[in-house]
């Protein structure tokens, strides 16, 4: 029989009979003209012949959802995922037909290998329809849906069928065969189980097929996944060739290279829907102060920014992406994603700038940087440039320079003190001149200096307004006469800003932190949650405590954050405060990611009593707690641990020659020891590679035994 007779009766016959109907032998006389348009333009028809029932995309019957695992006990169950198996082989029936009849200048061996797995697909469809008749369940009686024919009819090379039909369709059934076998094992129907034995070992031949045209095809520069990726149509995208659960044994029998393979483990599913594009910029503040990128930072701060650059992969979600210069290790993201996190699909910046040239052609929903700035704005234009509305975390793009600027200042600050003061009278706050105040000159500097001496008996803290992560500060003991270079520090900063904060320096107890997701609208459920969190004796991040804000806390201090007074205890205020700077954010025209930092302070002369600074921060971005907080559900149920960013400094004191050798000597003393459902009860994780860190390395540590370990020599008390 003619090939292109075969395949024309295939695509069209509405008859089930004309469709399993096997030739004795094959000719290929290739006239190619029934789909052949005057210009010699390709068309397909819109829907390939089917019997009524069968016809695809017809709309849903009641009872059609697919079958849940603990219901295959009952034949019915184990029919209707036989028919969904049966529609999948009948659509890559006609599927290959198509190809057959549109590929007619393609290679003889290439069209002939099309045919004999066509001839497989028959007999599979025959050993399903036979199967499920058995369990009571006649092919039609389950409504068929049509994505793949949708999306595949408009093919128009060999690679768009090798690419599309044999490592997507025919991939994913490596899963979904392998898994099926083993769940029909399980219910004891050996039938059923011999059924998709036969497939899954086909099958495995006809992706083998696929991937030996695609090695001859592909362009040897570029590795498998590279040119698989290349080879792909929106929407359609590598998700689609991943089923349930990840058969890596079938993969590696078919001829995929081990590369291919870990990549499309670690991918993850998002079915060519937009996503959110995840970057890390932590010196956002720095930038808006500037008016401009800052590119001038030293080479150890840069250093740190790159190696925590993978951080918001534990805030994104399954279907997003994670734009960075620096991709984690295959093998370290393996590991996490068998811990339960919902990794994001890794883009690596080629040249080292995140430009968003390598998002160009994807489709993309929108940024999430870890701070918003005019560059980011702008980089949104560029990779989203078609917005229909703003979503939650979206600042709106019409913002400018001078927006930021007015808003991103941490004089801001001095507002929301007051704000939080009048909204919450009855509170003690402590005196009001801890609040602090802006400057613009060297005699308001030296008025506000002698009054905090006299008046708190404290030192002066001068602040720069776009400071971050403790930098841009000034600490002044009284009477001290500030040096050349720091004068020449506050001129700059005046300069630049026109103003400058000055407040005591006072010695927080305890810190603590109100992460906000601000909603447009505003909204009650602003607060994420709210967290305990430790800084240095420069103010800068350490660490933040994970699990129950009291776990480890000495009682004192338990007792002073119950403590209430008029209704209101510490404990109580933070998520009420964390509210009120959310309605006032959004009245300034903020949405998004914010942390309301908060501490607890002594005063000279009030011996052990504790005050409540009402608002010590604003950070307009992402935090490290937000960081922290989605840590939380890798913690074993009840346990409690710490989440920290171990500096080179903590190295050197620990006697350790790199992150490598800390890191193994962390392992191997507090090894993860892992609950049933995968949390943490002991021991310590990281959340960036050790082997790869040069200045930063993020600890996650478990269980008393391993935080104390780990904040030894760092001045955190619990």
């Amino acid at each position: 029989m003619n090939l292109e007779e075969f395949a024309k009766q295939i695509l069209l016959s509405d008859r089930l009979e004309d469709k399993l109907f096997v030739p004795e032998s094959f000719e290929d006389e290739r006239k190619g003209l029934w789909l052949r348009a005057q210009v010699g333009s390709i068309c397909a028809p819109e829907q390939p012949g089917r019997p009524q029932e069968l016809v695809l995309g017809s709309k849903k019957k009641r009872g059609s959802a697919f079958p849940r695992e603990k219901d295959l006990h009952l034949d019915s169950e184990r029919g209707k995922v036989l028919h969904f198996f049966a529609n999948h082989e009948l659509m890559a029936l006609e599927l290959m037909a198509l190809a057959l009849l549109k590929l007619v200048d393609s290679e003889p061996g290439f069209r002939l290998d099309i045919a004999r797995t066509m001839l497989d697909e028959q007999r599979h469809l025959r050993l399903y329809m036979q199967r499920m008749h058995q369990l009571g369940v006649d092919f039609g009686s389950v409504p068929v849906g049509d994505y793949f024919w949708r999306n595949f009819r408009s093919l128009q090379t060999p690679m768009d069928y090798v690419c599309g039909l044999s490592l997507t369709l025919e991939q994913a059934n490596l899963d979904f065969a392998h898994h099926y076998l083993s769940l029909f094992q399980n219910v004891d129907d050996p039938q059923s189980r011999g059924v998709m034995e036969q497939v899954y070992e086909d099958e495995i031949q006809h992706v083998g097929q696929g991937v030996k045209w695609f090695n001859r095809w592909r362009n040897p520069k570029l590795s498998q996944w590279e040119a698989y990726n290349r080879g792909l149509h929106l929407p359609m995208t590598p998700s689609r060739g991943k089923g349930l659960g990840f058969n890596r044994e079938g993969r590696l029998r078919a001829g995929f290279e081990a590369d291919f393979i870990d990549e499309m483990e670690i991918l993850t599913d998002h079915r060519g829907r937009p996503r959110r594009v995840w970057l890390y910029n932590p010196m956002c503040e720095i930038e808006v102060g500037r008016g401009q990128e800052d590119r001038t930072l030293p080479k150890l701060r840069r250093e740190a920014v790159a190696d925590l650059a993978n951080l918001p992969m534990f805030l994104s979600n399954q279907a997003d992406i994670l734009y960075t210069n620096r991709p984690p290790a295959k093998s370290f993201l393996r590991a996490w994603k068998q811990r339960g996190l919902f990794l994001p699909e890794i883009v690596t910046a080629r040249d080292g700038k995140l430009d968003g040239k390598e998002l160009e052609s994807r489709i993309v929903g929108g940024l999430r940087p870890w701070g918003w700035t005019p560059a980011m704005l702008a980089l949104q234009k560029r990779i989203s440039p078609i917005q229909t509305e703003l979503e939650e975390g979206w600042p709106d793009l019409s913002w400018n320079y001078p927006q930021f600027r007015g808003l991103y200042g941490k004089h801001q600050i001095l507002k929301l003190r007051r704000l939080l003061r009048e909204r919450f009278k009855r509170f003690p706050f402590g005196p009001e001149l801890v609040d602090g105040g802006l400057v613009s000159s060297m005699r308001e500097i030296n008025l506000w200096r002698e009054r905090i001496s006299c008046e708190l008996q404290l030192n002066t803290v001068l602040k720069d307004p776009f400071g971050t992560a403790g930098m841009g500060q000034l600490r002044l003991e009284p009477d001290r006469a500030l040096s050349s270079s720091e004068q020449g520090w506050v001129c700059k900063v005046l300069a630049n800003h026109g103003q400058m904060m000055v407040e005591p320096w006072v010695k927080d107890v305890d810190d603590y932190s109100a992460l906000l997701m601000v909603p447009r609208g505003g909204s009650s459920k602003a607060v994420i949650s709210t967290t305990r969190f430790f800084t240095d004796l420069r103010g800068q991040y350490t660490g933040t405590l994970l699990g129950k804000m009291t776990a480890g806390m000495e009682p004192e201090r338990r007792r002073d954050l119950e403590y209430e007074t008029h209704g209101l205890s510490i404990r109580k205020l933070i998520p009420l405060a964390g509210k009120e700077a959310a309605r006032w954010l959004a009245e300034q025209g903020y949405f998004g990611p914010a942390g309301l930092d908060m501490y607890t302070y002594r005063l000279p002369g009030h011996g052990a009593k504790r005050f409540l600074k009402p608002a010590g921060e604003i950070n307009y971005r992402y935090t490290m707690g937000h960081v922290a907080h989605r840590l939380e559900q890798f913690l074993a149920k009840g346990a409690w641990g710490m989440w920290m960013p171990v500096g080179s400094r903590l190295l050197v004191q620990r006697g350790a020659t790199d992150f490598t050798a800390f890191g193994a000597d962390l392992e191997q003393r507090f090894p993860a020891h892992l609950s049933s459902e995968m949390g943490l009860v002991s021991g310590v994780l990281f959340t960036n590679e050790p082997e790869e860190a040069r200045q930063m390395l993020g600890v996650m540590a478990a269980g008393a035994e391993a935080v104390n370990d780990l904040i030894r020599g760092t001045g955190i008390s619990l």
